[in-house]
């Protein structure tokens, strides 16, 4: 016989065995019998859009039709913990996100802040990376125009040896110049020679998607941002305030590429 495990100030008053019979029942019993009526109501609310599921007071109010005495709260976790795991007669498949040597890569673009030549700019930095290797390159421009982005491309093409089969971009303007209902897209002229040049070919993503890039923004680098206060001190000519946010790459003026290390371009 299983003893109920209790305190030593409560022995003197506690003398009620787990197996009694005249030990209360637990309120989860009440549910017991209707278990499978909800997990059936569940499994359909599953398939409809989720505006179109019952809340768990609707699921209730179906329940007290055949006789259910219980209360909400056993309704509500029931609910809870059937969503949490998912409806087993559903089988979940995905799609592992690898790639071959040579098969992809991904470009987009970053706005950054640099000290140049002793003048705070805004550049707009092109990131190339190769999808299975995750070799990257970045070059900076003073704008996102077509002339910047063929640079990029060719420099990051000529720096990593070699020119991918295909390409994964946003959707951007110098790329697309309308978006299509699904994947179609109106291609740039500019862009597509561009593409045609190198023999690869063209992929976008989604709009509003962020797993269309396989994470590649968030694995962007950032690149350190001087502080307002410093940006406006190193205007005037004086030296940066903020060693920790600020770089300093004299000798550059704000017209030239920049390379994936922000070193002084030899040209």
């Amino acid at each position: 016989m299983a003893w109920k495990k209790v305190s030593k100030a409560e022995r003197p008053y506690v003398s009620v065995t787990l197996d009694d019979p005249t030990f209360p029942a637990t309120q989860s019993g009440k549910l017991s019998a209707y278990e499978e009526v909800l997990i059936r109501a569940l499994a359909s609310d599953a398939q409809q859009p989720k505006r179109d599921r019952r809340t768990g007071k609707a699921l209730l109010a179906e329940l007290r039709a055949p006789g259910y005495t219980g209360g909400y709260t056993l309704v509500s976790d029931f609910v809870r913990d059937w969503r949490k795991r998912g409806d087993p007669s559903v089988t979940r498949a995905f799609v592992p996100l690898t790639f071959g040597l040579g098969e992809a890569f991904q470009f987009d673009w970053s706005e950054e802040g640099l000290v140049i030549g002793g003048i705070w700019r805004r550049l707009q930095v092109a990131h190339l990376k190769l999808c299975a290797s995750r070799a990257f390159m970045l070059v900076a421009y003073p704008s996102q125009g077509h002339e910047m982005l063929f640079d990029a491309h060719t420099r990051c093409f000529t720096a990593l040896g070699g020119i991918p089969r295909r390409g994964i971009y946003d959707n951007m303007k110098t790329a697309v110049d309308k978006v299509k209902p699904g994947k179609a897209r109106l291609v740039n002229a500019r862009f597509a020679a561009m593409a045609s040049h190198y023999l690869f070919d063209t992929d976008f993503c989604n709009v509003a998607s962020g797993w269309g890039e396989a994470g590649f923004r968030n694995a962007c680098i950032a690149l350190p941002q001087p502080s307002r206060h410093a940006g406006r001190d190193v205007g005037r000519g004086a030296k940066a305030l903020s060693r920790r946010t600020s770089r300093i790459v004299a000798g550059v003026s704000g017209k030239k590429p920049v390379s994936a290390v922000l070193a002084v371009s030899p040209n």
